[in-house]
């Protein structure tokens, strides 16, 4: 494995927790195709170091006849929060920034333990 993706690695294994969770809203599978839609829960460090905010996506996930996945389709405005319009919103920059908003995710957060 290279240098680069050990980086990135490394990145998101420190990036998650600490500036970043997600709350499943909705998932439907169906056993071809899954469905999920989110709402980002964002820390205090996420938006200042991040510039991140609370904003909701969607991601499909289609398998193939043996079961695996051969198709992926995500939609958020993730890493692009710079890009939004204020203008053309309904809310408020400044409503939208305390939407889903907390101090600090604690140890453990989003973990929880898998079946077997």
């Amino acid at each position: 494995m290279s240098k680069n993706a050990h980086k990135f690695g490394y990145g998101l294994a420190t990036y998650i927790p600490a500036c970043v969770s997600m709350r499943y809203e909705t998932i439907i599978d169906d056993g071809k195709t899954c469905v999920i839609e989110w709402c980002h829960i964002v820390s205090k460090q996420g938006q200042q170091e991040r510039n991140r905010i609370a904003i909701s996506g969607c991601s499909a996930y289609t398998r193939n006849d043996e079961g695996y996945l051969c198709s992926v389709r995500i939609s958020d405005y993730a890493g692009h929060e710079g890009e939004i319009d204020w203008t053309k919103m309904e809310v408020s920059r400044e409503e939208a920034y305390s939407i889903n908003l907390v101090d600090e995710f604690h140890g453990g957060c989003g973990m929880k333990e898998q079946e077997d």
